[in-house]
């Protein structure tokens, strides 16, 4: 599946079966090799190079279509607030091996709701590549409420289940 590049950042669409999907989160947590499970649907077989610049995935999913938009963090302030404007989902990606990736993931939530105000959003922690237990999801995704999916793009563990939750969120 190639991404499609987005030179600017359109206004949000008005028509009900279009849904954009934000991917937030810090560099090296494994956005882009989360996409690439979800879009294939499959295991990834290689890890994948970091994306440039914004790029928007279509997916087809229970007769919506879902626009995943990963916008990458180094872009100007305003710019970035403006690709956040219209955001009907955010899933906001973080390394379970490096909990400091966790307090970036928070930021960026901070930014999403400042430009577009309340958005329901889901707590997605990568790279959970083990068979043990694992980690308790951060105290304050409790506090938020949010739902905390923890997955592996290498093993496709729990990737089948982020856009069901997605098309939850949509419905309700």
């Amino acid at each position: 599946m190639v991404p499609t590049t987005a030179p600017s950042c359109p206004p949000p669409t008005t028509n009900n079966n279009n849904y954009k999907v934000v991917i937030l989160g810090d560099d090296g947590v494994g956005k882009h090799n989360l996409m690439c499970s979800i879009l294939e649907g499959k295991p990834i077989q290689d890890e994948f190079a970091p994306f440039r610049g914004i790029k928007i995935f279509p997916y087809h999913y229970q007769g919506k279509d879902f626009y995943f938009w990963y916008i990458p963090h180094h872009l100007p302030k305003g710019r970035r607030r403006d690709c956040l404007i219209g955001t009907d989902v955010a899933l906001l990606v973080y390394d379970l091996s490096n909990p400091e990736t966790f307090q970036f993931v928070l930021h960026e939530y901070r930014d999403l709701l400042t430009s577009n105000g309340f958005t329901p959003a889901m707590v997605i922690g990568t790279k959970w590549d083990n068979d043990g237990e694992c980690p308790e999801p951060e105290a304050l995704v409790k506090q938020l409420a949010l739902k905390f999916i923890p997955v592996s793009a290498y093993t496709y563990q729990n990737i089948e289940q982020i856009p069901e939750d997605i098309y939850q969120i949509i419905k309700q």
